[in-house]
């Protein structure tokens, strides 16, 4: 392929300077697709994350039509929340949408699961099932949720390793070692799979 340019000498080079630019700026930013959110436009998300089994995702995984997504929606960025809540589902189709109250509150807690990792968690109990997201710090990535039925786990989902492509962290942050909004309580859960992977 060869490329002319017409003009001044001076223009000529102002020209491939900015083709320059626009391709070295293409080849060292990544497309990321957008992980989708089930936060309403009045709220702010403290996470949202694709959804696949876990024991079939690899690093090159792509999310497809089929897989879900979890959101955590808070009111505002900072604590005191006014609001919390748990969303999951496909894309724009919520099937669990769970609000944390002063009587269903939901629960975190931060776990050390190496020298140089934590995860952060965050669980609540609707009947008898139990739901865990597990956020993964430090060196490690990623999004675990573990559901229970009293003792049987009975789904475990992975976001996968890639921040901006698999899950978002943010803008919203809860403090995971003190409980600063009405409907958080700081409590040690009593499931704890982390540990046994």
């Amino acid at each position: 392929m060869r490329i002319t340019f017409s003009g001044k000498p001076h223009q000529t080079k102002k020209t491939v300077a900015k083709l320059t630019a626009m391709l070295l700026f293409s080849l060292t930013t990544k497309s990321y697709a957008e992980v989708p959110s089930h936060c309403n436009a009045n709220e702010v998300a403290i996470l949202d994350a694709w959804m696949t089994p876990a024991k079939t995702t690899k690093e090159n995984k792509r999310p497809t039509k089929n897989d879900k997504v979890v959101s955590l929606c808070a009111d505002r960025k900072t604590e005191p929340y006014a609001t919390l809540n748990y969303r999951y589902g496909r894309p724009g189709q919520v099937e669990l949408d769970q609000s944390a109250t002063l009587k269903e509150p939901f629960f975190l807690y931060s776990a050390r699961t190496s020298p140089n990792s934590v995860l952060d968690i965050v669980y609540f109990k609707k009947a008898n099932i139990s739901y865990y997201l597990a956020i993964a710090g430090g060196q490690a990535y990623g999004v675990d949720l573990y559901v229970y039925e009293e003792n049987r786990l009975l789904l475990h989902r992975f976001s996968g390793t890639r921040e901006a492509e698999d899950f978002n962290l943010g803008p919203a942050e809860p403090d995971f070692t003190e409980a600063k909004s009405p409907m958080i309580r700081i409590k040690k859960p009593i499931h704890q799979p982390w540990y046994a992977r």
